[in-house]
């Protein structure tokens, strides 16, 4: 393993707050669909230095345990209206992201915000996005960057 490949494997900090959504408004100013959204997340994640994608996975995930919480889990029932597993909690709240810092936040502080904003019964979920950051991660360096997560 290259000295660089054990730097990265020990550099373990979330991308700051600013860089993390700048790139998801920027993606969503173009209110795309979620395929699409994808593909531009993607291309926008290719300019980001390594550090950073495995910084965009890790405040990923911070952000999902932050809003995570069983009266979440009770909107994304009520919202999608089929049952939400853990894993579907987790898409869930991909969804949420994919939607901005304002949502995010509003949710946070009032998850029933998303009932009165967005449609219910729609497909509010995204699991793809939960990926992105793996699939950049790979097609940069051949790598898969779970095996640079502690």
């Amino acid at each position: 393993m290259s000295n660089f490949n054990s730097k990265l494997k020990r550099i373990n900090v979330p991308l700051v707050d600013h860089k993390y959504w700048s790139c998801i408004e920027k993606v969503n100013s173009l209110r795309l669909k979620n395929d699409i959204f994808h593909s531009i997340l993607k291309e926008k994640l290719q300019g980001y230095s390594l550090a950073d994608i495995k910084g965009f996975h890790l405040k990923t995930n911070q952000l999902v345990e932050n809003i995570k919480s069983r009266e979440l889990q009770h909107i994304a029932i009520q919202m999608s209206d089929i049952g939400c597993s853990d894993d579907g909690l987790d898409y869930f709240i991909y969804w949420v992201i994919s939607q901005g810092k304002l949502v995010y936040q509003n949710t946070k502080l009032n998850p029933k915000s998303l009932i009165i904003n967005y449609r219910v019964g729609g497909i509010h979920n995204y699991e793809e996005f939960g990926y992105v950051a793996y699939e950049v991660f790979y097609d940069k360096t051949n790598e898969d960057l779970k095996d640079y997560l502690n």
